[in-house]
């Protein structure tokens, strides 16, 4: 492995001893500042663990990465294409070992999959939901892992979770108290039409049975049209949010739904329950918009990309908030945006930190044709720090795809790819809500070969950070991870 290093940079905000890069004195913080670790009496920085060119996992191919990690454990999901058929495959590295272990979930089905989300439990067990079919009639699945390690796939058709007819945009939660949750779009019909609906299927514990949606009219969306791009983020005591965008009639706009407990039923809104404003449309992006994230007691965000007037010509990043009990507070019209106002931005990400404090990324596309990663950050006290064209450049170069984690000491991760001496290099930047964000960091193997699709993890329980990637190019990329310990 290859030790990281530094870019130069332009941002530069409330830097302290927490951010020198090669030792901070005891006297600094006691216990050591996020992103750091007592040696020797000092809080030394943490640095990257990265990968070699020849450290590729799976097959070539490779693309849409996710991740999850928790109790020291680490479950990739990714897609892989190839002349013969499309393939979704997990790469799990358990607590214990140094390497990951590359499995087809959907091996005993005889078509294709693809679109696959995963999650993981405290006590080992992991869930990977993914869709199957063959274009005309697909199904979602399930594999299964036991805290032991045993996993248990799908063997037929008939083990589909999805109703009888197309399903798509599997996603899974699994929350901190056992809870689990698996999402997706359905088709049904209805009055002689055609429509998707958020359909939502949902366990107390893994000893209890799953309760699956017996039709349309459990469905969490409005029945009306299409659903698309259902969400879910999951909180304390198995509160959660889902969310969605949809049209009524007119424009697409952003839906949420949300739940106070793992008992609980998740809320239906109605036709006019929308949170986006009204005179724009909703981006329809197909894996970033919108976004739910949730906090350590209860409160809730939801962001998502929306055309800024009527002429659909710049898009703009939008959020909703939510307090620990009670409703979503949507922006009062669409000049309540946290991006710049006169540019087009794309793939916001958000997330909570253990104060309360939510970051929020995106990337913008000025005029010239370049791309910019920006950073808004919410304080615990509820004031924006960086928002509209105060929000925080972090990148250098053009840059796309960011994604966005928050450790259990508050430490906030930032990765994008960035386009570094001819070829797109994931870029990592960390820091706090107090002590803001870190000089650039190049975690990806060098050599002329774009980097992208980055996704990011901190592990809540050990701190432990991970980012994934693919790399390689159209029909040959392999996916690569970095940590930090």
């Amino acid at each position: 492995m290859k030790r990281s290093f530094a870019l130069p940079t332009s941002l530069v905000f409330m830097m302290s001893c927490a951010l020198d890069p090669t030792a901070i004195p005891s006297a600094c913080s006691a216990p050591c500042p996020a992103w750091s670790q007592r040696v020797d009496g000092r809080c030394e920085r943490r640095v990257w663990h990265r990968p070699s060119s020849s450290d590729a996992i799976g097959e070539p191919g490779a693309a849409h990465p996710v991740i999850a990690a928790r109790a020291g454990e680490v479950l990739l999901g990714f897609t892989v294409a190839s002349a013969a058929s499309n393939r979704v495959f997990v790469a799990e590295r358990r607590a214990a070992a140094t390497s990951f272990v590359v499995r087809d979930p959907g091996a005993l089905l005889a078509n294709a999959t693809g679109a696959i989300d995963v999650a993981l439990g405290d006590d080992g067990a992991a869930l990977a939901t993914y869709w199957q079919g063959d274009g005309a009639t697909d199904a979602i699945f399930v594999s299964e892992r036991s805290p032991s390690g045993a996993w248990k796939d799908p063997s037929t058709p008939s083990d589909r979770v999805s109703l009888a007819d197309t399903a798509y945009e599997p996603r899974v939660a699994m929350g901190e108290d056992g809870s689990e949750i698996l999402l997706w779009n359905q088709h049904y019909s209805a009055a002689g039409e055609g429509h998707y609906g958020v359909a939502v299927a949902t366990r107390d514990d893994r000893a209890s049975p799953w309760t699956f949606p017996k039709g349309p009219s459990e469905f969490l969306s409005p029945d009306i049209y299409f659903s698309n791009a259902p969400r879910v983020a999951s909180g304390p005591k198995g509160s959660s949010v889902v969310t969605w965008y949809q049209s009524v009639g007119g424009p697409l706009m952003v839906f949420a739904s949300d739940r106070s407990g793992a008992h609980a039923a998740f809320s239906r809104p109605a036709l006019d329950g929308y949170i986006s404003p009204a005179g724009g449309a909703v981006d329809s992006h197909p894996t970033t918009n919108p976004v739910p994230a949730t906090g350590p007691r209860g409160e809730a965000a939801i962001v998502w990309t929306q055309a800024l007037d009527v002429s659909d010509m710049h898009k703009g990043v939008f959020v909703a908030l939510r307090g620990a009990s009670g409703r979503f507070d949507p922006p009062k019209d669409l000049s309540d945006a946290l991006s710049t106002p006169t540019v087009t931005a794309r793939c916001p990400q958000a997330a909570y930190g253990p104060e309360g404090e939510l970051w929020v990324a995106w990337y913008e596309e000025p005029s010239d044709g370049s791309h910019v990663v920006r950073v808004a950050l919410r304080d615990p006290e509820g004031v924006w720090r960086h928002r509209g064209e105060q929000a925080l450049a972090a990148s250098s170069a053009d840059a796309l795809g960011p994604a966005l984690a928050v450790g259990p000491d508050g430490g906030v991760l930032v990765v994008w790819s960035e386009l570094l001496r001819g070829a797109y290099q994931v870029v990592a930047r960390r820091g706090d809500w107090r002590n803001g964000l870190g000089s650039a960091e190049v975690i990806s193997p060098e050599g002329g070969i774009d980097a992208l699709e980055p996704v990011a993890a901190i592990d809540a329980r050990t701190g432990r950070a991970w980012v994934a990637w693919t790399q390689g190019g159209y029909g040959f990329g392999r996916v690569y991870t970095a940590d930090i310990e």
